[in-house]
């Protein structure tokens, strides 16, 4: 869902080639200044004074072909609706990018929501029966098909991660990608100490403090963690 690198900086790239260009294609239909489109007075009489009585018959009368200085206001006409249309492209092109950029938001927003309600299901309800059962037999039954529904988990994290529209919520994504880790792992290491015969117990509060934390981590959204600035755990 995120746009490439190279894809933005050819965006960035055309909009301001085109800004560039509009001052210049404005310029380029501005009337030229008076003083060329008028003759020097005296040279004008001048020159009246010494055509034949015909010419002067002859500029008397209308001129057939368009003046320069009508010819000058449609070239300004043209220029200005070509500046026109070049701002309402570049409008129109960054408007889509906005739009793309809030539609892609919006998407990661919903798959987020629905990855940490299937998490804290995990969580509540599916980890503490495991956590009930001590016996080397049953723990060695129980633990296997939970453990591979969350490394599951872990992975549709990971995409999220990969994708997050914004530091933010990648770093939000990436905490609870880290703590789910930090949870399996736990309860991974209690799992061997049980099946080699060694007491569960000294491992218990590890695990219960990576299930408080993820706990806690799964209240609150992206925009709440990246205020809070709370440091990330190690990945296991």
């Amino acid at each position: 869902m995120r746009a490439s690198p190279r894809l933005r900086l050819l965006g960035a790239a055309f909009v301001v080639a085109v800004l560039a260009a509009v001052p210049a294609a404005c310029a380029e239909g501005e009337p030229r200044s008076r003083a060329t489109d008028r003759p020097n007075n005296a040279v004008e009489s001048a020159a009246e004074q010494s055509r034949p009585a015909e010419s002067q018959a002859a500029a008397s009368q209308p001129a057939s072909t368009q003046s320069p200085a009508a010819a000058a206001e449609d070239n300004t006409a043209v220029s200005v609706l070509g500046c026109v249309l070049v701002l309402v492209i570049v409008g129109l092109f960054v408007g889509g990018l906005v739009l793309s950029r809030s539609q892609r938001r919006s998407a990661w927003d919903r798959q987020a929501q629905q990855l940490r309600s299937s998490t804290v299901a995990a969580a509540e309800s599916r980890v503490p029966p495991v956590l009930n059962t001590t016996g080397r037999a049953d723990r060695g039954v129980v633990w296997p098909p939970i453990r591979t529904g969350l490394v599951g988990l872990v992975d549709q994290w990971d995409l999220l991660v990969e994708s997050a529209p914004g530091e933010s919520r990648r770093e939000w994504a990436l905490r609870l990608n880290g703590l789910l880790r930090e949870l399996i792992a736990a309860v991974d290491a209690e799992s061997e100490s049980i099946a080699a015969g060694r007491s569960w117990r000294v491992l218990r509060p590890r695990v219960l403090e990576a299930q408080l934390a993820l706990d806690v981590a799964l209240t609150v959204g992206p925009d709440a963690a990246a205020t809070a600035g709370r440091p990330m755990p190690p990945s296991y």
